[in-house]
């Protein structure tokens, strides 16, 4: 209805619309609702929204589309729409300038929507289906609509849809024009079909505009990446340059430093060099005298030396020989008294082992002697409890057996009188049923009723083939399978008690 009341005002009228014309208004507020019908909030966290969440699936339907995928990234660059809500408003408002409704909704509908939206959804329904289609005649339209965040945040929830209400027109509207107005009716449909040609046409330039202008993009993203890597490397090696010809100049002054100091060291060396010859010259002389002199004391003292050593030598000689004849005896006595401690070690170590040994079994043989008592303990308070428990267990079968057959009969008589006092059940008539009331199968000349002989009611053969005595019955009659289960529960519990 708005879509045609908006089509009926504006198609022979400027294409230009005025800022927030009322049915552009209204349809964004339908459109709005279309996208929360059905939606299935699905918050990831305990903060988030279901406005949230909307927009979120936005950005997912428009991931595969680069004009939508332009048109959500202006929308969410915008700082005036702090809120989710405002910026969903303003996202589809920007598609309608933009005249991409019809690609919008084109594409939602190429995605699997069960995630997002339930089974009674608009979306899902073939209303959503169609929907894209109906938008496709805002192609032709420019307008300009407020993105402000006070007017999106203050729009109204609900329209007055009496103002689209009208009666309905036949579908040839041309039918009793003029012919002026035919031929103006042909010349607007003529002007209509080139404004879409021509739409149509600037967007296929634009599409390859755009995909010629990728790969020049990519080269020039590349270039310059490659550019700041060169500068990079460059201020690299520039620094490096700069630190090296300063190490540089620092060697250069300690080499020329350092070749001073060694020229003059080398000027001091030959000067002392010449000295020490002179003087080396003047005590090679004197030296050889004394050399001389040295020689002939150093043999003297050896030659006395040597007397001295050959004396010493017999002396150490003959002590030993006394030394050894006395240690013989020392050496045998200390051995054996060795051997006998090492023995005496061995026993005491032996000795030791056992007494711990000892011990160890004394102590294990206490912690039994102590469990053994408490086990004993134990065991006369359990047969004194078992032969309480054993008394009574006697006592109370005893009594058991002297009132089972009482209550057993007691409980039969009941039975048998509950039966005889309930009232008279009503005897259904044939003609009144015509299925079976338990398996529901109708009746036929073949499959035959049968009365229950305890509630009245009509049952097949195969529902009412089980057979009890009953106490207004002599013989055993055709009862329904509820009362068979229900006497066959009273018969068992009787038989418990017995």
């Amino acid at each position: 209805l708005i879509i045609d009341k908006f089509l009926d005002s504006h198609a022979r009228s400027s294409k230009e619309i005025e800022i927030d014309a009322e049915e552009l208004v209204d349809l964004v507020i339908v459109l709005e609702k279309i996208l929360w019908h059905g939606f299935k909030c699905k918050s990831s966290t305990p903060f988030s929204t279901a406005s949230e969440d909307l927009w979120t699936a936005l950005k997912l339907f428009t991931k595969n589309n680069a004009p939508l995928i332009e048109t959500f990234r202006s929308v969410s660059a915008l700082e005036n729409l702090p809120t989710a809500i405002t910026r969903i408003r303003a996202f589809l408002r920007m598609l309608l300038m933009k005249k991409e409704l019809h690609d919008f909704f084109g594409t939602i509908s190429t995605f699997n929507l069960s995630q997002f939206y339930e089974n009674w959804a608009f979306m899902r329904s073939e209303c959503g289906q169609v929907l894209a289609p109906m938008l496709l005649a805002f192609k032709v339209f420019d307008c300009n609509l407020l993105l402000d965040f006070n007017v999106l945040n203050d729009l109204p929830t609900n329209i007055d849809m009496s103002k689209y209400i009208k009666q309905i027109r036949c579908t040839n509207h041309l039918e009793g024009s003029s012919k002026e107005e035919v031929e103006q009716e042909r010349n607007f449909q003529v002007v209509l079909a080139q404004k879409q040609f021509l739409e149509d046409q600037n967007k296929k330039l634009i599409q390859g505009l755009r995909e010629k202008e990728q790969p020049e993009k990519d080269h020039i993203d590349e270039y310059t990446r490659k550019i700041e890597e060169l500068k990079k490397t460059l201020k690299e090696e520039e620094q490096r340059n700069e630190k090296t010809e300063k190490l540089c100049a620092i060697l250069q002054d300690e080499n020329r430093k350092l070749r001073n100091t060694i020229e003059k060291q080398l000027t001091d060396f030959s000067q002392l060099i010449s000295v020490i010859k002179k003087k080396v010259i003047e005590n090679d002389s004197s030296t050889k005298g004394t050399m001389k002199h040295f020689e002939s004391e150093i043999s003297e003292i050896a030659i006395s030396h040597s007397n001295k050593i050959d004396s010493i030598t017999r002396k150490f000689e003959i002590i030993r020989q006394h030394l050894i004849g006395r240690s013989n005896r020392s050496e045998e006595e200390f051995y054996d008294l060795v051997a006998k401690m090492e023995k005496k070690q061995i026993e005491l170590q032996e000795a030791q082992k056992k007494k711990e040994e000892s011990l160890q079994r004394v102590n294990e043989l206490e912690q039994e002697s102590q469990a053994a008592h408490s086990a004993l303990q134990e065991l006369a308070e359990l047969r004194l409890i078992y032969n309480q428990t054993t008394q009574k267990l006697q006592e109370t079968e005893q009594a058991l057996v002297d009132l089972g057959p009482q209550l057993s009969h007691s409980k039969l008589q009941i039975v048998m009188m509950k039966e005889q006092l309930l009232p008279a059940s009503e005897w259904v008539k044939d003609s009144d049923v015509t299925h079976c009331l338990s398996c529901n199968a109708e009746f036929t000349v073949t499959l035959r009723k049968h009365h229950c002989r305890r509630c009245g009611q009509i049952f097949c053969d195969q529902c009412s083939s089980n057979k009890v005595n009953l106490p207004s019955h002599a013989k055993q009659v055709r009862v329904c399978l509820p009362c068979f289960d229900f006497l066959k529960e009273t018969v068992h519990s009787t038989t418990i008690i017995t």
